[in-house]
């Protein structure tokens, strides 16, 4: 029994230990870059060994690699969990106005892991993380497709709604973006106020896009 209490501790103290390198490291390079970040630099925040670094991780690419996937699965959870429990809305524009919302309040918590994304994506020059990158924008568009989708569906039905999703989803996406990295430039560009205006061009593609549709198939 007292061997057993042992690993677990230790099991413990690693799992805390990889927490807190991530953390560290997701917050020094959403600062500084990740070629700014040396791993010598890394251990001297968290206090441990650049060795335990190299052992838990193998690499400083294994480091960013552990860091986007941890910060990729909990955004996209907490995204389905905030998109779970919907209240009972009939029309797109109340639709989208909530799901845009719920979105507003996700981001604000993950600033750190999406502000790294973005540097990694604008500056790294190493393929494995441009892919990794690529595939974490892809998660994202699926994302806003499946909840365009959604608020589309209880107006339009799923017919136009898998339509018009799938018409305005790249609009959304790089108009999230956007409104993102305008909020971390200027700190008068509230995130939050800038999607508000991203919900209305929404409302208002989508009925163009629902008009179209209906007079290409009558």
């Amino acid at each position: 029994m007292a061997g057993r209490a042992k690993v677990n501790w230790r099991t413990s103290q690693g799992e805390r230990t990889v927490d807190e390198i991530l953390d560290t490291a997701s917050r020094m390079m959403s600062e500084q870059g990740y070629d700014g970040v040396s791993v010598a630099a890394l251990s001297n925040e968290v206090g441990v060994n650049v060795s335990s670094i190299y052992w838990h991780f193998g690499s400083k690419a294994g480091l960013l690699a552990a860091l986007m996937e941890r910060g990729a699965v909990r955004y996209f959870a907490e995204i389905d969990r905030a998109m779970a429990a919907p209240p009972p809305l009939a029309s797109a524009s109340e639709r989208i106005a909530w799901a845009m919302a719920q979105v507003v309040d996700v981001v604000s918590s993950h600033r750190e892991f999406l502000r790294l994304l973005m540097l990694l994506g604008l500056h790294s020059r190493d393929q494995p993380t441009i892919e990794g990158v690529q595939r974490v924008w892809a998660e994202g568009r699926a994302s806003v497709y499946r909840h365009l989708r959604w608020a589309l569906s209880g107006e339009y039905g799923q017919e136009i709604a898998a339509a018009i999703a799938d018409e305005i989803v790249d609009f959304t996406v790089v108009h999230i973006n956007g409104a993102f990295l305008s909020s971390e430039i200027r700190a008068d560009l509230e995130f939050a106020r800038l999607v508000e205006a991203l919900v209305n061009s929404q409302i208002i593609l989508s009925e163009q896009a629902v008009d179209r549709y209906r007079s290409q198939n009558p």
